[in-house]
């Protein structure tokens, strides 16, 4: 063989070397989870760790999602009040509660009253004679409100009677009984809270807004970066049910699945089942996943997500009325112990499984847990290869 020929195949051997090499270090993680899970919250931290964040413009993109946010709470909170036979104490705000209710942003849908019905616990999975029971409409709201213009801001005005509505002495006790008899978005305080500075001409959000805000996600979102010594190609799908039937287009050479489950989810209804335990049906959705033959060879991660949340959640709403079976308290480390064990017996076939107890929302909490997860991925490369 001459030189020529030699050289030619070596380079062949050189270029196929380095691509096994570059296959080696790149990892496809798919976040899977039911809807609100905390899902998009990592995609947005990964672009805060390894993305050099968000400049002003991205910042500015960010304000219709969060103007959405505050007011989808705010006429939660409205409707929750009609439900609830809770009067507002200020008669400024039964005004001020009708302005809410026929404000239109152009990105969210008009307020649909959600029925109360009896929320379905554990134990009622075998109880055929649990029907939903709807409550009456209340006469004293109208909620046949007249369909005004769509904005893509808050008004002064609008911005007035949400501040006085959400400080009226009847919210306490309304937040004191979320959960079984009406749900607002978990970080609706953070936004209602800062109503005034949100409703400002020259708001521009902050990173924690960021963070905070939901968006609900459609279809795939895709993500690429470089962390240490991995590239990663992270797919972020939608939760909720309707979404769930594209996933499989993201199935294929799956590295790693981080499956989000939110801690604080157990005494909330599916927007869209309102019979079905947000908490069960994240259970029954793993032990799907994992079950699947798709992901033979995927390491799994399950992130217990929101337990910054937990413990003021357990006081007001103890975990066995809706878990019957739990008996542990209300210790926010009793809970996380006894799903631990729940999802652990999910994992009939014995896939490589861990867990991590997570706060989305905090970068500095999502940096460490995902040096965590990149330990983990080369550490199993290792295992792989026989290396370790």
């Amino acid at each position: 063989m001459g030189d020529a020929a030699l050289k030619s195949r070596h380079a062949t051997i050189e270029k196929r070397l380095a691509q096994d090499a570059k296959r080696q270090r790149e990892v496809k993680i798919l976040l899977l989870g039911a809807g609100e899970s905390g899902k998009s919250t990592i995609v947005k931290q990964m672009k805060i760790i390894h993305q050099g964040g968000y400049n002003k413009q991205e910042l500015m993109q960010a304000r219709l999602s969060i103007y959405s946010n505050l007011l989808e709470s705010a006429q939660a909170i409205v409707m929750a009040l009609a439900d609830l036979q809770l009067e507002l104490q200020d008669p400024a705000n039964k005004e001020y509660a009708s302005q809410i209710l026929s404000y239109r942003l152009i990105s969210l849908d008009p307020p649909v009253r959600f029925p109360r019905r009896r929320l379905h616990r554990e134990s009622d999975a075998s109880d055929s004679s649990a029907e939903a029971r709807e409550e009456p409409p209340l006469p004293h709201f109208d909620e046949s409100v007249e369909h005004q213009e769509e904005r893509s801001y808050l008004t002064p005005d609008i911005v007035r009677a949400i501040e006085s509505v959400w400080h009226d002495p009847i919210i306490p006790l309304l937040l004191e009984r979320g959960g079984y008899d009406w749900h607002m978005m978990d970080n609706a305080p953070h936004f209602l809270n800062r109503i005034k500075t949100i409703g400002q001409s020259d708001y521009v959000p902050s990173i924690e807004d960021v963070l905070k805000s939901r968006k609900k996600t459609t279809g795939l979102t895709e993500t690429h970066f470089q962390s240490g010594r991995l590239i990663i190609h992270m797919v972020d799908v939608g939760g909720q049910r309707s979404e769930r039937k594209k996933w499989i287009n993201a199935f294929e050479d799956v590295t790693c699945i981080i499956f989000c489950v939110s801690l604080i989810e157990y005494d909330q209804v599916l927007r869209e089942e309102a019979r079905q335990n947000r908490l069960q049906e994240s259970l029954d959705l793993f032990g799907m996943t994992i079950a699947s033959r798709w992901f033979l060879r995927t390491a799994f991660m399950l992130f217990l997500n929101k337990s910054d949340l937990l413990p003021a959640k357990l006081k007001r709403a103890p975990f066995q009325s809706y878990f019957p079976s739990y008996d542990g308290g209300p210790k926010p480390g009793h809970v996380v112990n006894f799903l631990i064990d729940r999802f652990k017996e999910l994992n009939v076939h014995h896939r490589d499984l861990q867990f991590r107890v997570t706060v989305a929302t905090d970068s500095q909490d999502t940096k460490t847990v995902f040096t965590w997860v990149q330990d983990q991925l080369i550490t199993r490369s290792f295992k792989e290869s026989g290396l370790i």
